[in-house]
């Protein structure tokens, strides 16, 4: 593709007026070599940044970029961190088909993730909302593991019972289905079912006890 004339100027501009400085510095003004390189080399920076300048939008967007990376990056460990604990959950606790559940949580987890990667352009807000989803299940099911291998101080067997049984028969497949229904709200470019699933699933969890 042609470039346009002001493209081209300014390359002009940025190259030939600090190389005309130079000559002018070494043979007019007989300043030392060394010297005039630098002052050259200062009015290229000064040219670059004038001719080159980032407005605000521009760099608000490079700061959202950045956020939108580390919170991606978090998100990845997150999906890391919950299928260690569906190991956990397989071996010693011996609970092999919730294990499988739980890699299926991740599995999700990683697909939405990917859904988010080819997106076009990827909003932090969106990306938040699911790090802090998978950062409840995390949470939750690390509470579970600990539960299993009996590093909670829990007053009954009674009440142990009850709360594996709330996370297996509820809460997990809760988890699986709302990782479900975010992919398709994804697919659909419905990114306001994102926050409605989360919403659903956190006071599901509140009415149940296991989140504050």
């Amino acid at each position: 593709m042609a470039r346009n004339k002001a493209s081209v100027l300014k390359d002009i501009l940025l190259y030939s007026v600090p190389a005309a400085v130079f000559f002018i510095l070494v043979f007019a003004a007989g300043m030392f070599i060394a010297w005039a390189f630098l002052i050259s080399a200062g009015v290229f920076a000064a040219l670059l940044f004038l001719l080159n300048p980032k407005t605000k939008v521009q760099q608000a967007k490079e700061v959202v970029g950045l956020q939108v990376k580390d919170e991606l990056e978090q998100t990845a460990k997150l999906i890391l961190k919950i299928r260690a604990t569906a190991g956990i959950v397989e071996n010693p606790c011996g609970r092999q088909e919730i294990a499988q559940s739980i890699r299926r949580i991740a599995e999700l987890s990683e697909s939405v993730k990917e859904r988010f990667l080819a997106r076009d352009e990827i909003a932090l807000p969106q990306v938040s909302i699911i790090k802090s989803y998978l950062q409840l299940i995390d949470n939750i099911l690390t509470e579970y593991s600990e539960i299993l291998l009996g590093r909670t101080a829990i007053k009954t067997p009674e009440e142990k019972q009850e709360l594996i049984k709330s996370v297996e028969t509820v809460t997990i497949p809760e988890f699986a289905k709302a990782l479900e229904n975010m992919a398709v709200s994804l697919d659909k470019g419905d990114v306001s079912g994102l926050k409605i699933a989360i919403d659903t699933l956190s006071q599901l969890l509140k009415d149940r006890g296991l989140i504050q």
